[in-house]
């Protein structure tokens, strides 16, 4: 079964702010490591159980998890990383 350009490029979309979300939800748990640094494991497990189950869920609506998908979420996950991370993480460093 094909996929139309449109609908891969809709796909590739959301799986960039599935990337960015993504993204986010790792800066929280990066400054709540650095100030409790017992939580460092619990963080890390939680964030690979969101981070997979995100992945299953992509796969099950889209049917299959294609290459494209996986090239948007890193992508929008290196977006966010170089634009609002820096800003985000002092935020959330003052409010911890």
């Amino acid at each position: 079964m094909s996929v139309t350009v449109g609908r891969q490029g809709l796909e590739f979309l959301w799986a960039a702010a599935l990337g960015a979300g993504l993204g986010f939800l790792y800066d929280m748990g990066r400054a709540l490591r650095r100030e409790r640094q017992r939580l460092t494991v619990p963080v890390d497990i939680l964030f690979a159980l969101v981070f997979f189950l995100c992945l299953w869920l992509t796969s099950i609506y889209t049917r299959g998890l294609r290459l494209y998908q996986c090239l948007g979420i890193a992508l929008g996950a290196t977006a966010y990383f170089l634009t609002a991370s820096p800003w985000l993480l002092r935020l959330w460093r003052r409010l911890l």
